[in-house]
């Protein structure tokens, strides 16, 4: 679903060589947590807040996702890991679509 260019992913590639598996892992997790913060300070804003409130956080929340997925995009660059991510990635989707059929969500 997202890819990156050629420059982009050199560019990756270059910041995960030159932090190494030990830093990047660690930054990986802090953005993990700021991504979870936005996710619930965007809940509260749509319960509680403001349009204004409901537009700051949403905008922050796509800023953590972005870096999320920089750092996640390192990790599987630094683990070796793409095609098993993605092997993953689809056997996790099918499960769900099978639990949804099952449970009579979706036909």
């Amino acid at each position: 679903m997202i890819e990156c260019e050629y420059q982009q992913t050199a560019s990756l590639h270059m910041i995960a060589d030159t932090y190494g598996i030990k830093e990047q892992s660690r930054q990986c997790t802090e953005e993990l947590g700021e991504c979870i913060v936005a996710i619930n300070k965007l809940h509260r804003a749509r319960k509680y807040g403001t349009k204004k409130k409901r537009k700051k956080w949403r905008k922050r929340l796509i800023g953590e996702i972005a870096d999320v997925l920089i750092m996640l995009m390192q990790m599987i660059y630094l683990l070796d890991c793409q095609e098993e991510v993605e092997a993953e990635v689809d056997r996790k989707i099918d499960r769900q679509i099978n639990k949804m059929r099952y449970t009579g969500m979706i036909q």
